[in-house]
């Protein structure tokens, strides 16, 4: 195997891994909002999020990191990322259907 050859597999590959780890971030993070805060910051619902991100994330297994629907899909990623999750944040400071801190006995 050449060089060129392995440094392109190489890249390829970690190409690949960012766009894994991108694309899972999005879809667990959306799965952890609760349904109301997307309600509640007028964006699309929960469930076409999740489906987008879904698609998203199964493609990259399905095609090389560089096809068009993966790019597609690190788009909608990156849409929800910087666009979606930091209106998402401020609905009750985080995941756990805004409990913003508190335990169940009160502040930690």
């Amino acid at each position: 195997m050449n060089l060129f050859a392995f440094t392109s597999n190489v890249v390829t590959l970690g190409l690949w891994i960012l766009l894994v780890a991108v694309k899972s971030y999005a879809l667990i993070d959306a799965l952890r909002r609760p349904r109301q805060a997307f309600d509640y910051v007028g964006k699309q619902p929960k469930n076409l999020w999740l489906i987008i991100l879904g698609i998203s994330a199964m493609a990259q297994f399905i095609s090389s990191p560089l096809a068009f629907w993966n790019l597609l899909g690190l788009v909608a990623a990156l849409v929800y990322l910087f666009g979606i999750r930091p209106d998402l944040q401020q609905y009750g400071g985080g995941t756990g259907g805004g409990s913003g801190g508190n335990g169940p006995y009160g502040s930690w």
